[in-house]
């Protein structure tokens, strides 16, 4: 593709931002050492092959949602389209929260079955905080934050909730509980958990026909479906 085209995309970007949200400012190629860049106010995006934007057809897509989510100075006119992606945002991630629930019932109950710690997971959907870092003509409406509060104990007392990724399966929503927790785990036990039977290693989520399984990393040997765990298939450090 010709620097051309992509002046002619560039422009023709412009001027859609410009009758669709009002929106004046310069829309420019310029070049990198990796290749075009297109500017739009503070926004730049690298484009062609391998990028975002690998043909000129695809930039207004993609400068416009650069545009409605990241301009500093806020979207312009908000638009339909803005507002039905933030309908289906909160939709996506209001129905994670029962397969994270789901998934921290099954890990508390293997961490109880195999070292008698009571573990609890609350699952929230909150209105992300995020700054915006100049006044805006039109404000953006909050986007969802999925949090996790982990904490130990029978009272479920002391904890602190952490943002988690939107999970498109149980065995994803598994590892990312056992990422955000696992340095609150190792604390509480004093060690990794859990660990094979057989080996001096850390088992590891694994899958097993759509079911997350505890595997062993030495032999690979699927000890238990999670949520099954028992005592003979761990030993502790």
């Amino acid at each position: 593709m010709t620097d051309d085209g992509w002046h002619r995309a560039a422009a023709a970007a412009a001027r859609r931002l410009r009758s669709e949200r009002g929106l004046d400012d310069r829309c420019v190629v310029t070049a990198s050492f990796r290749g075009p860049v297109v500017c739009f106010g503070d926004l730049h995006l690298p484009v062609g092959p391998g990028t975002d934007v690998a043909a000129p057809e695809d930039l207004h897509a993609v400068l416009d949602e650069a545009v409605a989510w990241e301009r500093a100075a806020g979207p312009g006119r908000w638009l339909p389209r803005d507002q039905e992606t933030v309908d289906r945002l909160w939709t996506e991630a209001t129905a994670s929260v029962p397969l994270y629930r789901l998934a921290g019932q099954l890990l508390a109950a293997d961490l109880e079955r195999t070292t008698r710690q009571s573990l609890t997971w609350t699952v929230t959907v909150t209105a992300s905080s995020e700054p915006q870092y100049l006044p805006a003509a039109v404000p953006r409406p909050p986007l969802p934050t999925i949090g996790v509060e982990l904490a130990f104990g029978p009272d479920g007392g002391g904890g602190y909730s952490v943002p988690v990724l939107e999970p498109l399966t149980l065995t994803e929503a598994v590892s990312e509980l056992l990422y955000v927790g696992e340095d609150d785990i190792i604390e509480e036990l004093w060690g990794r958990w859990p660990l094979c039977a057989s080996h001096v290693a850390e088992l590891v989520l694994d899958e097993q026909e759509g079911t997350p399984v505890w595997a062993c990393p030495v032999d690979q040997r699927i000890w238990s479906p999670v949520g099954r765990l028992g005592p003979g298939h761990i030993q502790r450090d």
